[in-house]
């Protein structure tokens, strides 16, 4: 799912259970019967599906939040990262996002370059073809895993049997780790979009030259609306162009200030 030639984008390992794995590991070290009775809590509720237990650990592994050592499961995690949800999340984007050739990165770029198309789908089956067209194979099985992480990480947001484009999460978890911009400074818009590109590549197939993707536009209206950023359209500047909607005044920008971390 996360490393190139692996598939284990199944329902099974979520983020919760991924993250339950590595929090429960820090500073201890169990064989793997030992581990899913603990995290399972076989005592009190019995036999727990193996495939939870067998994916929740993979995906740490292929995340290289845990590793195996003598037929024993230890973590790889510093106690910062994981002791807050938020901490986690952006700990992990920074990992799957930098791994462009795995299934996970794959189907999350394909799904932002299709824009507004997306929202036509109104089943995750309907949401796979789709993707599929696009020269993806994804199965059932691997777009409701696929939706997990995806809604997790900030891409957008699981409404019924849709997920909404709306990048804020993964945006707002960038501009707090940034340094590049001082807090209050106004920059031109092609300078912003270098530096978001870069933090955030799976973007990149969203765009067409100067206009943003829908996904990317969502994102930016509501860091506008937090106040995080204020979105700035300066005379004879060069411009770009935002997703349209008949209910939003701001169209086309110039600049970016950056108010605030999130």
């Amino acid at each position: 799912m996360f490393r190139p030639g692996t598939n284990t984008m199944r329902e099974f390992g979520t983020p919760e259970r991924v993250y339950a794995v590595v929090r429960f590991l820090n500073g201890k070290s169990y064989d793997a019967e030992t581990l899913k009775e603990k995290l399972g809590m076989e005592g009190v509720f019995g036999k727990i599906n193996q495939d939870a237990f067998s994916y929740a650990t993979r995906v740490a592994e292929e995340l290289d939040f845990i590793y195996i050592k003598d037929g024993r499961y230890s973590s790889n995690m510093d106690v910062e990262l994981i002791d807050s949800w938020s901490k986690f999340r952006a700990h992990t984007a920074k990992i799957a996002f930098s791994r462009d050739s795995s299934i996970f990165y794959k189907t999350t770029e394909a799904y932002l370059a299709l824009n507004d198309k997306v929202l036509s789908a109104h089943t995750w089956a309907e949401l796979r073809q789709m993707i599929n067209e696009s020269g993806m194979d994804l199965s059932d099985r691997n777009i409701i895993g696929w939706r997990f992480w995806a809604s997790f990480l900030g891409i957008g947001y699981i409404h019924g049997t849709q997920l909404i484009p709306n990048l804020f999460v993964r945006f707002s978890d960038v501009l707090k780790a940034q340094t590049q911009f001082e807090f209050g400074e106004i920059v031109d818009v092609e300078t912003f979009f270098a530096w978001l590109e870069r933090e955030c590549p799976e973007i990149i197939n969203s765009r067409s030259d100067q206009k943003l993707g829908l996904a990317v536009s969502n994102g930016l209206r509501i860091l506008r609306d937090q106040g995080i950023i204020e979105i700035i359209n300066q005379p004879d500047a060069v411009k770009w162009q935002m997703y349209s909607f008949l209910s939003e005044g701001i169209g086309e920008f110039s600049h970016i200030k950056v108010k605030e971390g999130s």
